[in-house]
């Protein structure tokens, strides 16, 4: 007992009757035990008395409810849960009173997982919506024994699932489990909108082991399907893209961009968005590096989808001619390089908005997709073929490489070259980008206008013989493992000196395949 305003009552309990006018019951008594329980595990409601003084003086604060005061044991945790919960049942509004306790958690602790969960079990009382709240705590109980809970890819895998079914699927953006349960069960019904949470639930318990599977599958109401291939774990990949447009300037003004990014799922040839934006501010070359570290560096939602180190993930980055020889793979992702981390490519934004590339774009890509495993000592990296227009510079060579280089002097060359080699798909460059002779731009933008899909060159304008050898040091099996190869070339070169071949790659890899459906215009890159 401890003393309030004089009287002395239960911590718990109501000043006096006048504070109650509603009926007591309002939930039964196994909705508190599940309210009890999934309150206990929230360590500091459990073990901290000082906490729980804060969330009384939050409940008097938000809902008028009486100014109790909290016991001063610690050791008293779960009896005064107890309390606390038959104090919301018999209270004239029970559900507000309720939804201030989980409004109060979310503010204070909203990040740890006990709170996440007691806010599912407050959520189907304050809203029973489709489900109700006796199957949503079935949901509940099955999911809280599970030991690893689908994370926000696997959402998504569902919920697209689920749209595809031609279901109302409430859902934007990266969504983890609980608040995809809760919106699910609340969408409304509307006319010819079929809710989606139980199909949603089928598809989850099909990823769990039991009991959870059949526990939940009794929630759904529906059999799961007797047949069909159950749903992969994971996504196969995270793909991040990232935009940067040229804005429009008079001639005499230096160039500036916006940069755009969206991050999606890639399995099975599908993209499915997760995330994006937009950053208005525009920004000069020169600033790009360090304003394009900040944005990426406060990507909350990309970082928490990354933090498994299972996940697979490659950044791409849509670049105008202006831009190709921006080295994007020295961008930071506090503290790390992002080059030295994760495969990072560069595509050519000009490409994906003309319509009247990409048949030979495509072709040339299934012929890089349809290459086989060279037998040794063969290497994927005799697929590659060398151009150049200057005369002083030494080329890769070999008997075993598939198509021969070229040294060129006009850009006529380059075109007949690039037609009597139809297959051909990958171009090292024996130059920089960006070379001062007007002719080497040219080449480049006639080898994208021919299709070719990967180009590789050193920034430097150093050796592309020494560039040869390392990539071909990496024992790459085909052509689709240069994107990790010269990730593997720029983490050697992590702790190496500034001149370091493995911090001068560009590797331009461009797959029209790879190119997501729902985006504001067909190729237009990710935003």
């Amino acid at each position: 007992m401890v003393e309030s305003r004089g009287t002395h009552v239960e911590w718990w309990q109501p000043a006096g009757p006048e504070e109650r006018t509603g009926q007591q019951g309002d939930w039964d008594d196994s909705v508190s035990d599940v309210l009890r329980t999934a309150l206990t595990d929230v360590d500091d409601v459990r073990g901290d008395a000082g906490f729980r003084r804060e969330l009384l003086a939050s409940l008097h604060h938000r809902t008028d409810l009486p100014d109790w005061k909290a016991p001063a044991q610690n050791d008293r945790g779960e009896d005064d849960i107890a309390g606390l919960v038959n104090a919301c049942r018999k209270y004239r509004e029970p559900r507000t009173a309720l939804a201030a306790v989980d409004a109060f958690l979310q503010q204070r602790r909203g990040n740890e997982r006990a709170v996440a969960w007691f806010g599912l079990c407050v959520h189907a009382v304050v809203s029973p919506g489709i489900l109700g709240t006796a199957r949503m705590h079935q949901v509940y109980a099955a999911l809280r024994k599970v030991e690893r809970l689908p994370e926000s890819l696997d959402v998504a895998r569902y919920a697209e699932a689920c749209r595809t079914a031609r279901l109302n699927v409430p859902l934007t953006g990266a969504t983890d489990l609980f608040r995809a349960l809760e919106r699910l069960n609340d969408a409304q019904r509307g006319p010819g909108a079929r809710p989606a949470i139980h199909r949603f639930l089928q598809l989850l318990a099909q990823d769990l082991p039991e009991p959870a599977r059949s526990a939940l599958a009794e929630a759904a109401g529906e059999p799961l399907p007797a047949a069909g291939p159950r749903p992969a774990p994971r996504p196969a990949e995270i793909i991040v893209q990232l935009r940067l447009e040229e804005v429009e300037a008079a001639p005499s003004e230096t160039p500036r961009y916006q940069v755009h990014g969206a991050f999606y799922s890639h399995e099975e040839g599908l993209l499915s968005e997760l995330d994006s934006w937009i950053d208005d501010r525009q920004v000069t070359k020169n600033d790009l590096l360090q304003h394009g570290s900040t944005l990426l560096s406060g990507w909350g939602d990309l970082a928490y989808e990354m933090r498994d180190y299972r996940t697979r993930v490659r950044f791409e980055f849509l670049l105008p001619w202006s831009l190709l020889d921006h080295a994007v793979d020295l961008w930071t992702v506090t503290p790390y390089v992002l080059g030295h981390q994760y495969p990072v490519v560069v595509r050519s934004l000009d490409r994906h908005k003309n319509f009247w590339m990409h048949a030979m774009w495509r072709r040339r890509w299934d012929q890089l997709a349809a290459q086989v495993c060279p037998s040794p000592p063969a290497s994927a990296t005799d697929d590659i073929a060398w151009m150049t227009h200057l005369k002083d510079r030494t080329l890769p060579a070999g008997s075993a490489r598939r198509f021969p280089s070229l040294q060129f002097s006009t850009l006529s060359e380059v075109t007949q070259w690039l037609k009597t080699h139809s297959s051909l798909a990958c171009i090292g460059l024996g130059f920089a980008y960006g070379h001062p002779d007007a002719i080497a731009q040219r080449a480049i933008e006639e080898a994208v206008a021919k299709g070719i899909p990967v180009l590789v060159w050193r920034r430097d304008d150093g050796d592309p013989c020494e560039l040869d050898v390392a990539l071909r040091d990496r024992d790459l099996s085909r052509l689709d493992e240069l994107p990790l190869g010269t990730r593997s070339l720029r983490e050697a070169a992590e702790t190496g000196t500034s001149n370091d071949l493995g911090r001068h790659i560009t590797l331009l890899w461009d797959d029209p395949n790879c190119v997501a459906e729902l985006q504001h215009g067909p190729y237009q890159g990710v935003g």
